[in-house]
């Protein structure tokens, strides 16, 4: 199966696709839970390589191989959307230098 973001060929970014990873790697750092964008995802008929909506999981593992980018940590993060817990990922751009 192809890597999101890119054709079949593995080579040839998919623009569409490349601009929700962009989407995504911006609106988890500010705070928004992996499962919020997901159901947003959902909401906007936004599907994985396979044809599946996307899941907290599967969005967790995009952002931790998008090149140049890693999860650092992930925590809980008690908003004020009643109380709720929200899973939270902490990504951070990869050194030029180490790579990690």
């Amino acid at each position: 199966m192809r890597p999101y973001g890119y054709a079949e060929d593995r080579i040839t970014i998919m623009v569409e696709e490349a601009d929700v990873i962009r989407e995504a790697a911006q609106r988890v750092p500010a705070g928004e839970s992996l499962a919020s964008v997901c159901k947003d995802f959902q909401r906007r008929e936004v599907k994985t390589p396979s044809g599946r909506h996307w899941v907290p999981t599967t969005l967790r593992r995009l952002l931790a191989s998008a090149r140049g980018f890693r999860v650092v940590g992930t925590g809980h993060h008690i908003g004020r959307h009643h109380g709720r817990r929200r899973d939270v990922v902490f990504i951070e751009r990869r050194s030029t230098v180490t790579g990690l």
